[in-house]
């Protein structure tokens, strides 16, 4: 009997440490499955995404103020699945240049727009790959070697002493908005250094936005 009860507690699947692993990873296989779904989307039927994205910005010429809500939401899905920006930049500075026929007050009312979805998409995307990802990450890292081991360490302690500065650094760069925010969310960096070194991305941004506006005194 004793012998039975002890096997019956190491078939259990409670004690099992594999099974046990695996429903702990159940959040991370599903946030992988839907970021491959959607990525796969956008990659294979293109041409779709380009139509509503295409009758988007005509909703936008006509409804320029109710559009602030859903454009920051484009802003924060294009961050939380690593789509890229510059283009969506580029058209909203010409849209809105558009809709109020002057370069300047369509760059005005624009950047901060795209800064406050691309600030809080960042954010979202930092915290998912924080509470999501780290623990996964690390683990990954530690049993990749010493030297691996080692130099992630010291970035780590890099990026808590010096966080904004690096984070700056790398916002006014050309490095993908969303796939760096995945890769601060696993390292010790507090949010809140994050999301001041996010803020100089205003000067890339702008840059795209301009080029928008350009396009349309072109036109004009």
């Amino acid at each position: 009997m004793e012998s039975r009860g002890a096997a019956e507690r190491m078939s259990s699947p409670d004690q099992d440490p594999s099974h046990t692993a695996l429903l702990s990873n159940i959040p991370q296989i599903l946030c992988i499955l839907v970021f491959v779904v959607v990525v796969c989307i956008c990659i294979f039927d293109f041409k779709t995404v380009q139509l509503y994205f295409n009758l988007m910005i005509q909703w936008i010429r006509i409804n320029p103020y109710q559009a602030i809500i859903a454009i920051i939401l484009l802003y924060i899905a294009s961050a939380i699945f690593t789509l890229p920006t510059t283009f969506t930049h580029i058209m909203l500075g010409f849209t809105y240049s558009q809709v109020f026929q002057s370069q300047v007050k369509g760059f005005i009312f624009t950047v901060p727009i795209v800064l406050v979805g691309c600030l809080l998409g960042a954010a979202l995307a930092f915290l998912l790959s924080r509470h999501l990802f780290k623990n996964f990450v690390k683990k990954q890292i530690e049993n990749s070697g010493e030297w691996i081991n080692r130099n992630f360490r010291a970035i780590d302690e890099l990026l808590v002493a010096q966080g904004i500065t690096i984070v700056a650094l790398i916002r006014l760069t050309f490095a993908p908005f969303g796939i760096t925010s995945y890769v601060l969310g696993v390292t010790s960096i507090p949010l809140v250094d994050f999301a001041i070194g996010t803020l100089a991305y205003i000067f890339n941004a702008a840059m795209q936005v301009f080029i928008g506006c350009s396009l349309f005194g072109m036109q004009q």
